[in-house]
């Protein structure tokens, strides 16, 4: 009971959080990254060979894993890199662009549904958001670490077998166990 508690709190607090405008979450590059780099090492912790991660940002998450990498933003997808650019109302207008390259193409339905990878850096993107689907097909998995994009938490495919599931929910496979041994119930 106190773990789900404690668990629909923190889930209070990433939606609240998560409603707050990319600018306000865009809190410097050296502060993303340096939690990018976290996200990796937990990420190196958690999962295992085979998976895949999906992010926003191809740098720090992909290198410091060595697991293979879907760039949402499809500076390495072939399919994102031939769709059109995005110019939504109040997309980054970095030094005076109205659309920043390399950072205005995208389809996280395509993304996401699409390859399914272990770990998502975010479900949305400017006026691109899959959350319905993330929500039926991801864990939010509590961390210490405020992520750019999902806060405190880090996002991984429901059932996945490359996830190291008895990490992120030991009591619950060892009271499985305890209840298979003899004289214990099953059901």
């Amino acid at each position: 009971v106190l773990q789900t508690a404690l668990g629909a709190t923190l889930f209070i607090s990433w939606l609240a959080a998560s409603i707050k405008p990319f600018s306000e979450m865009n809190r410097g590059q050296e502060l993303n990254e340096r939690a990018n780099i976290e996200v990796a090492l937990e990420l190196n912790r958690l999962l295992r060979p085979g998976a895949t991660v999906g992010v926003l940002h191809a740098g720090a998450i992909p290198y410091y894993t060595d697991f293979h990498a879907y760039d949402f933003l499809g500076k390495c997808d072939p399919g994102i890199a031939q769709l059109p650019p995005h110019v939504p109302p109040h997309a980054p207008a970095w030094r005076g662009m109205r659309s920043v390259p390399g950072h205005n193409k995208y389809d996280l339905y395509y993304s996401i549904a699409g390859n399914q990878p272990t770990y998502i850096q975010s479900w949305y993107w400017w006026d691109d958001d899959v959350k319905p689907y993330v929500l039926e097909n991801y864990e939010f998995v509590p961390t210490s670490i405020d992520t750019p994009f999902s806060r405190h938490f880090l996002l991984l495919r429901k059932g996945n077998p490359c996830v190291r599931w008895e990490l992120i929910h030991p009591r619950s496979l060892l009271s499985r166990s305890a209840s298979l041994r003899p004289g214990g119930h099953s059901g």
